[in-house]
């Protein structure tokens, strides 16, 4: 590869997969961050037991697979989360997670779109 772009591809996938994990935990944590302040709340359980796991949510770039995700605790999480007839005299909703992931979608869209210009701008400049 006479003109290098054979090394200049692989550090931008490099560049690309690392943005893009800290551009996922960022959206993950902000989608746990809405899910904690729209979650049914009783006693608090609910939203105390809301939180980021490992990380998920399938995203593959620069050859490397990387996940995020987000855990209700709570026993009866997926039945608060699923069952859009009940009611939440204390405050909350149903669909406390996707409802903020569906919502604030074009943000953690450009979220994403600016870690992939900074991988560019990384690349460009040699790192």
């Amino acid at each position: 590869d006479p003109f290098g772009m054979g090394k200049l591809i692989k550090r931008l996938g490099v560049n690309v997969a690392n943005q893009l994990i800290i551009a996922g935990r960022g959206v993950r944590d902000d989608i746990v961050g809405q899910g904690r302040l729209r979650a049914p709340i009783d006693r608090g359980d609910l939203r105390r037991s809301i939180n980021a796991e490992g990380d998920y949510a399938i995203v593959e770039a620069g050859g490397q697979k990387i996940e995020f995700g987000i855990r209700a605790a709570a026993e009866y999480a997926a039945i608060q989360h699923e069952n859009e007839t009940f009611e939440h005299p204390k405050g909350g909703e149903a669909k406390y997670l996707t409802g903020p992931a569906e919502e604030r979608k074009e943000m953690h869209m450009e979220f994403i779109a600016k870690a992939v210009r900074r991988a560019m701008i990384q690349t460009a400049a040699g790192s």
